[in-house]
């Protein structure tokens, strides 16, 4: 009998979906194999570096450091600066994530949009579709507020 490789979950029948984590299930020689549909295995899961995520996660902090050095040190004056610093830096790093989540084996085509759009939704969906925990989001919210008083 075949086991969900996601979960470990043992099935009777030859292929289905997962009762336990819902994962699609194809028998391969009396192997099970997931059939990913955005998440990505157990093993992909653990391996999965969030390096890229808390650093966009820290991008309100980081943009506001980085237009300071831009507007006092370099002397740079434009009312867009701080626009364009953080709109960069969001590209920079969701692109990075991005890349980083499709070498684990996770499929973000579904949500790739919200990272250009809405940073903070995207962060928080990331973190279901990869089993992870909302300490990015969160921290991300938290600093954007802070960002705003300073």
């Amino acid at each position: 009998m075949p086991f969900c490789p996601k979960c470990g979950n043992q099935h009777q029948d030859e292929a289905q979906f997962c009762p336990k984590c819902g994962n699609a299930i194809t028998s391969n020689g009396g192997n099970a194999v997931a059939q990913n549909s955005g998440n990505a295995t157990a093993e992909s899961e653990t391996n999965l570096s969030d390096k890229w995520v808390w650093t966009l996660a820290c991008v309100p902090i980081l943009g506001m450091i980085l237009e300071y050095i831009v507007l006092n040190v370099v002397g740079f004056h434009s009312e867009w600066t701080g626009v364009v610093i953080f709109i960069a830096l969001n590209v920079i790093f969701v692109t990075l994530d991005i890349s980083e989540l499709k070498n684990k084996g996770f499929h973000p085509d579904g949500w790739l949009w919200l990272g250009l759009l809405l940073i903070p939704v995207y962060l928080f969906i990331r973190a279901s579709k990869t089993n992870k925990k909302f300490g990015y989001a969160i921290t991300w919210c938290v600093l954007f507020v802070l960002s705003m008083f300073v």
